[in-house]
């Protein structure tokens, strides 16, 4: 059996054809590896773009991706919300926001994430701002899990391979499989998810992987771009909580919801998307924190129906109801988990439980 080449690679892609499972893996674990040439990484990425990236290739190197990665233990079924990011919105923290909405709710949270890319601020900027210490021993995680409800793990923390890329994504500027690797490889590998996801193109894609794997996810994108449900804009749904991919369409009226402007939804910095973070989960609700309100709300809501798919709870129903009847009903219980400042006491929680693993205790 002969070795795998970057020729034999390259050429596949070169001829317009799929590369298989076992290809893709080689390709990203030489890679990660520090192995492979700048050179050999860029015509990888955008062969794979120019040809349209398929699940198969995807979840070859997902699995390098995690092969390289520095693991987190869980011990107890969890949720993950997340987003390729990209989409040039320059939103608030949506994703944060419903993380510790559904952390509130009492539902574990193993959140996944990185420094802002291309946006002003990212998780890590906005939770550094708020005082949750990021960079915490990778092993105190799964620990930070039990006492908080909610861990974050940072992305450079627990896949420090992925610097051989940066140089290569940073030259490129576009959009390329780098933007949905992330979001797919949670070191933790929580059994649930909602992911984000900027790329039209790929959304489906993202589900097909997540339907091979087992997990539990739905998979969402807004008509106007962003990587989250959105009340902006309808959004799309690619649902995989069932043993079957499922498409939907949500617009905010089919809930009940009062239509957005982006513009309600814009953010500014770290400093300013924190304080943002406090006055949604401390239930604030005037002027465009009301709009920022429902899109976490309808967020978080959607996270808490796949942890309820992961466990088999039917708290929202059955998998075999529709994803927007079982978002109904988990709305309720996020505009609660706000109301009732469980989300603003789950985050002084996380604050002082983190700080306490970042400094050994």
């Amino acid at each position: 059996m002969t070795s795998t080449t970057w020729k034999e690679v390259l050429g596949t892609l070169v001829s317009g054809e799929d590369l298989s499972f076992d290809q893709a893996f080689w390709a990203m674990n030489e890679m990660m590896s520090g192995t492979a040439a700048d050179s050999q990484i860029a015509a990888l990425v955008m062969g794979l773009r120019v040809k349209g990236e398929t699940a198969t290739e995807v979840s070859g190197m997902v699995k390098a991706m995690l092969a390289n990665a520095i693991e987190v233990n869980l011990d107890r079924v969890a949720v993950d919300v997340v987003g390729t990011g990209g989409d040039g919105a320059h939103t608030v923290n949506i994703s944060t926001m419903a993380a510790l909405t559904v952390a509130g709710a009492g539902i574990p949270v193993l959140k996944h994430g990185n420094r802002a890319i291309s946006s002003k601020a990212g998780t890590a900027d906005v939770l550094e701002a708020l005082g949750v210490a990021i960079n915490m021993p990778t092993h105190a995680l799964s620990s930070c899990v039990a006492d908080a409800g909610i861990a974050f793990c940072f992305a450079p923390a627990h896949h420090p391979a992925m610097k051989y890329a940066g140089a290569v994504r940073k030259e490129l500027g576009v959009p390329t499989v780098f933007n949905v690797l992330g979001p797919l490889s949670n070191p933790g590998q929580p059994e649930a998810s909602l992911l984000g996801c900027a790329d039209l193109r790929l959304a489906p894609v993202l589900a097909q992987v997540q339907l091979e794997r087992g997990f539990k996810s739905m998979i969402v994108r807004s008509s106007d771009g962003l990587d989250e449900l959105s009340t902006s804009a309808p959004s799309q749904i690619w649902d995989v909580t069932s043993s079957q991919l499922r498409e939907y369409s949500l617009t905010p009226q089919l809930l009940g919801l009062q239509p957005a402007t982006i513009e309600q939804l814009r953010g500014g910095d770290a400093a300013f998307n924190a304080q943002v973070v406090r006055e949604i989960i401390g239930g604030r609700k005037d002027g465009n924190f009301g709009a920022i309100r429902d899109v976490v709300a309808l967020n978080a809501a959607a996270t808490m129906v796949t942890y309820d798919a992961a466990k088999n709870s039917e708290r929202f129903g059955p998998v075999s109801d529709s994803a927007i009847d079982r978002i109904a009903r988990a709305l309720p219980v996020a505009y609660g988990t706000l109301d009732s400042g469980a989300a603003s006491s789950l985050l002084d929680v996380w604050i002082s439980v983190s700080q306490r693993f970042a400094l050994g205790a």
